[in-house]
């Protein structure tokens, strides 16, 4: 049998804090997106330059730049620690895949919020298609 005392203070609680729409959702992945791709154009024009000045990239001490680590973790954090800024804002695109995918149970709606995000910024549609990719890999059946 329901109890109504409990309905009350679930409807109470959700209007309280509602649900995000998708287009909260893809506002916000359009923010962090866009975010991204500023500060990847910033840390790889330091990088160039450094080199064109006769720095070599530091090697992390397995040997690894820290590009290489962005995708390879030798120690638990070790990415965060090499680019703290990219991976944050990487983490967080990764948060909202999962947050869509709770809210819509779809990855077809998954796909339909991509396209949309993608199309707000069509000079980097296909960059900003690659970090969502990669970021919701093994969402629901998402594959990179």
């Amino acid at each position: 049998m329901k109890d109504p005392e409990n309905d009350i203070l679930t409807y109470r609680r959700a209007a309280a804090f509602p649900l995000p729409t998708l287009e909260r959702i893809e506002a916000a992945l359009d923010e962090l997106l866009a975010a991204t791709l500023k500060h990847d154009r910033e840390r790889d024009g330091a990088a160039i330059a450094a080199r064109a000045g006769g720095a070599s990239e530091p090697l992390s001490a397995h040997g690894f730049t820290a590009d290489a680590l962005l995708e390879t973790e030798f120690l638990p954090g070790e990415a965060f620690i090499a680019d703290p800024i990219g991976r944050s804002l990487r983490e967080g695109v990764r948060m909202l895949g999962k947050a869509l995918f709770a809210l819509t149970g779809s990855t077809d709606v998954m796909q339909e919020v991509c396209d949309r995000v993608c199309d707000r910024d069509p000079a980097n549609w296909g960059r900003r298609a690659d970090i969502m990719s990669k970021r919701w890999d093994g969402i629901g059946d998402w594959h990179a």
